[in-house]
């Protein structure tokens, strides 16, 4: 069974100026379409130019919105940020949005480092991207401070919250 989720705050993302990184494939895919079906102004970001085509191209401009640009970049080159959101401010006139969805440098000693579970964890994807876009998506526009997809994560927090000690024993050696 197929579950559609409404979103009712459409209009206060239409017209927003866009920011996405990571945007060719997974959830940062996911969140351009999603921006698209609103009608925001949207430049799209990920190291290879043919994702990012694909997207622009065959997708958001289809799905609605108002303007799309894309421009390749690597987030881990020192030069690429700062190049990536001044051709997104010369694109758009500014940002309402910034969606930081690039994979980074993460810091691995909880796992001895090891490269082989990081890799696991990376690509792992076991819910639906578009869902949890648009859940990360819905958050930001009606200005909540946090989003959990799926739901249930947001007792996970609460727990680990309530309860550091416990993940410190869980932690420690």
């Amino acid at each position: 069974m197929t579950r559609r989720v409404v979103f009712v705050h459409t209009e206060s993302i239409r017209g927003a100026r866009v920011l996405v990184t990571g945007a060719s494939k997974g959830i940062g895919e996911q969140m351009a379409y999603h921006y698209a079906r609103f009608g925001a102004k949207i430049v799209i970001t990920a190291r290879g130019e043919d994702g990012l085509k694909k997207v622009r191209c065959f997708k958001c401009v289809k799905l609605g919105a108002q303007k799309v640009s894309y421009v390749t970049g690597d987030m881990s080159d020192p030069a690429d940020p700062d190049r990536v959101i001044k051709y997104a401010l010369d694109k758009l006139g500014g940002l309402d949005y910034l969606v930081l969805n690039h994979v980074g440098n993460s810091y691995v000693e909880f796992w001895n480092r090891d490269s082989d579970h990081i890799r696991t964890l990376m690509q792992l994807r076991a819910y639906p991207a578009g869902e949890a876009a648009l859940s990360i998506i819905k958050a930001g526009a009606t200005r909540q401070r946090e989003a959990f997809y799926p739901w249930f994560h947001y007792f996970t927090c609460l727990f680990r919250d309530w309860f550091p000690f416990i993940k410190d024993l869980m932690l420690s050696d």
